[in-house]
Parts: C-alpha cells; sequence; structure tokens
C-alpha cells in the first residue's frame, strides 16, 4: 500500500516538474485510493469495503472524469485519469451490477 501512496508522489512531482496547467491530482489521488482499496479488500475480509468500491468510488471516478472531459487540458495524465475513470466504471458495471447469464 506504501507502493501506490510513492505512485502518487511520484506523479505528482512529475506533474509539477513539467509544468502541467492544472494538473489532475484529485482524480489521480482517487484513482490510486480505489486500488488501495481494491489491494486492501484481497488481504483483509472487510465487506463494507468492497461495498464502497462498488457503489462509491464508480461514481466519484465518473464525476472525476466528466470534470476532466470538460476541461480544455489535454496532456496525458489528464486522459489517463479519464480513461481510467471510464474503464473501472465499465469494470464495476460488468462484473458487480449485472446479473451473470444462466
Amino acid at each position: 500500500m506504501l507502493m501506490f501512496t510513492f505512485a502518487f508522489f511520484v506523479l505528482v512531482f512529475h506533474m509539477r516538474a513539467k509544468k502541467i496547467p492544472n494538473p489532475p491530482t484529485w482524480p489521480l489521488f482517487f484513482i490510486l485510493c480505489t486500488a488501495v482499496g481494491w489491494a486492501t479488500s484481497f488481504c483483509l475480509p472487510s465487506r463494507e469495503l468492497v461495498v464502497i468500491l462498488i457503489t462509491v468510488a464508480p461514481f466519484t471516478l465518473a464525476i472525476a472524469s466528466l470534470a476532466l472531459w470538460a476541461s480544455r487540458n489535454r496532456t496525458i495524465y489528464h486522459r489517463f485519469s479519464v480513461w481510467t475513470g471510464i474503464i473501472y466504471g465499465v469494470f464495476v458495471v460488468i462484473f458487480f451490477w449485472v446479473p451473470p447469464a444462466i
């Protein structure tokens, strides 16, 4: 889990070093928190955490993705944040909200 925290600070450092206009710090923070949540849910038997990752996280990432999509900045960091939020939402809908076919 410390690896994800380190990755977040490395990304923020790189965005500041490259002088990215309006860097997507919060969307990247939400993405990495979701990754930490899934890593934690595999290690600990906590059903509440999985419920949060299935219900709250997709909406949070979708809102962040829509806000970034509406902005005029189109750096690789912005595109990564947008597409990760969209792909995570699709992943959750396919694997958790759609009932399995019999």
